[in-house]
């Protein structure tokens, strides 16, 4: 194998020495840039040709027959042909440029396709998943699980009729609405994913267009600025605010508000390894009755951290998940594939850092759009989305 890695002002120029010098057949392995052309940037390719065959590529077809899903065929060449137009000219700059060439590395090296107890039809929409960061057991899965009708379609699903598949599988809570007794609402969640912040918006659309009576309790007297933050948001809105630190301050607080129809209750932050502090916030969120619990989780979260706080958090007993930080995320499969493999039931998506606006209550066909890339718009939708 001859590697080389190749240094140029613009992607389109890079690119065209690693084809003249390495042949159509280079495969790239990794790029990167420092910076835009007109203050000194440039673009760094890794580019190799493989001319020989690989080491143990002699044992891979009888791996294949095994079904062994980690030892699969290698790639096909990347080649210049291949890759997206990116010009210094491209609308996103540099980092969009390499973004696209990233991306495509990634559909290529998913072109191995998973075991071949995955029929054949079904592996473009399986290295689709891939791409949109689906963890690959739980893309098999999902596959799996479709109808029959779908599976066996020649050419396997196309982008529409794999979303509508995918939003059949998809629960979700709906949007909170006023009932017979008090409701209370509690947030609960790791350090850094934007509690506090979803529980005002929550608050604005739910006192303004549900015209609820609100009040807000706070347990969050650890975080420096916590409630301060939450004093801001209460005067802005117009409701009731409790700081509480133990169970009586939470029976009182209750007391005073019996004529509210709704109760928010923020929480410190935890981190999964800290079960001493999320078992001591259950001590108090058990004072509170009618309480419905939702494990508010960052759309950026990794899928090992994903499953160590839904494991770590359990004990709360929490009843569904709400995703934030859904604008920050480059894909939500890791996220998204893991909901669907556990059954949780999604409520809201946090879309930005606008108060109340940038809230929505999540519905199977956004998830389904989001899983597998067929929303483009982020940003908040009209609530009339089904």
């Amino acid at each position: 194998m001859r590697l080389r890695r190749f240094e140029a002002t613009t992607v389109r120029e890079a690119l065209a020495r690693v084809k003249a010098e390495l042949g159509p057949e280079a495969v790239i392995l990794h790029a990167r840039s420092t910076g835009a052309p007109r203050h000194g940037g440039w673009v760094e390719v890794t580019a190799a040709v493989d001319n020989e065959p690989l080491p143990g590529d002699a044992d891979r077809p009888e791996a294949m027959a095994r079904g062994d899903a980690t030892m699969v065929a290698p790639s096909p060449p990347l080649t210049t042909r291949d890759l997206p137009d990116t010009g210094s000219t491209h609308p996103d700059g540099w980092e969009g440029a390499l973004e696209e060439i990233q991306r495509t590395l990634l559909e290529l090296r998913c072109e191995a396709g998973p075991s071949p107890r995955l029929p054949a039809a079904l592996r473009p929409a399986y290295r689709r998943l891939l791409v949109q960061e689906v963890p690959g057991r739980a893309a098999r899965r999902l596959l799996l699980a479709l109808p029959s009708e779908i599976r066996s379609r020649r050419g396997g699903p196309d982008g529409a009729t794999l979303q509508e598949a995918v939003a059949r599988r998809f629960r979700v809570s709906g949007p909170i609405t006023p009932g017979r007794r008090q409701r209370a609402i509690a947030h609960v969640g790791p350090t850094g994913v934007g509690k506090t912040t979803t529980i005002a918006k929550l608050a604005g659309q739910l006192r303004h267009t549900g015209g609820l009576k609100i009040a807000l309790l706070t347990l969050d007297t650890y975080r420096i600025g916590g409630v301060a933050q939450m004093r801001i948001y209460a005067e802005l809105l117009g409701v009731a605010l409790h700081v509480v630190r133990t169970p009586a301050e939470v029976r009182a607080a209750l007391q005073g508000e019996r004529g509210a129809d709704l109760v928010l209750v923020d929480t410190t932050g935890r981190s999964p390894r800290q079960p001493e502090g999320i078992a001591a916030m259950g001590d108090l969120l058990r004072e509170i009755p009618n309480l419905e619990t939702h494990l508010v989780l960052s759309a950026t979260t990794k899928t090992t951290d994903l499953e160590e706080i839904l494991k770590r958090f359990r004990p709360l007993q929490y009843h569904c998940i709400l995703v934030t930080k859904v604008d920050e995320a480059r894909t939500l499969g890791p996220l998204l594939g893991l909901a669907l493999e556990r059954e949780l039931v999604i409520s809201y998506l946090g879309t930005g850092q606008e108060v109340p606006d940038d809230l929505e209550a999540a519905t199977p066909r956004r998830l389904a759009g989001l899983l597998v890339g067929e929303t483009r718009s982020i940003r908040r939708r009209a609530t009339t989305t089904t």
